[in-house]
């Protein structure tokens, strides 16, 4: 996932968040609920036998990675659970599934369990700052072939590939 970023427009982006937040006064507290790992027996089946299916179906399509914005999708995938949503047990944010079978998921900014931390660590997980992804890290390089679901994935998404020429599968 490493190479060029698109950054194009992330000062103005930036500089539109910031007028925001001197408008919203009583702006509730961004989510930082703690993350945690489903049981594999409540889960059924692990993170990497899930990500193996995703995989499979990216390399039908010749993609060089996927997009994941519906924190369903992405908790179910990943095998955690967390409080960002009020009576829902979801961790907020994107997941970004390279074709190596490396992630990133990003989200906001939170202290992470050390179970978490090595579960991450050994399924090859990072996780990124949303804050980043607003400064126009994406977490995708030129030319990519991207798969995403337009009726899931905000149009920023779409913006972001187009400005690296990636092509969306």
């Amino acid at each position: 996932m490493a190479g060029d970023t698109c950054a194009a427009g992330a000062l103005e982006e930036s500089d539109r968040a910031v007028e925001a937040d001197k408008i919203w006064a009583e702006r509730p507290a961004l989510p930082n609920a703690e993350a945690k790992l489903q049981p594999l027996e409540h889960a059924g089946r692990s993170y990497a036998q899930k990500r193996d299916v995703v995989l499979e179906v990216m390399a039908k399509q010749k993609a060089d990675a996927l997009v994941l914005a519906a924190g369903d999708s992405i908790n179910w995938l990943l095998n955690i659970r967390g409080g960002d949503v009020e009576f829902n047990p979801l961790v907020l944010g994107y997941f970004v599934l390279a074709a190596d079978g490396s992630g990133t998921l990003i989200t906001y900014s939170r202290e992470w369990s050390a179970e978490v931390r090595t579960a991450f660590a050994a399924e090859r997980i990072a996780v990124a700052d949303i804050a980043e992804l607003f400064a126009g890290k994406a977490q995708l390089s030129k030319g990519q072939r991207v798969m995403m679901d337009p009726a899931l994935v905000p149009q920023g998404w779409f913006d972001i590939t187009t400005k690296l020429g990636c092509d969306v599968v």
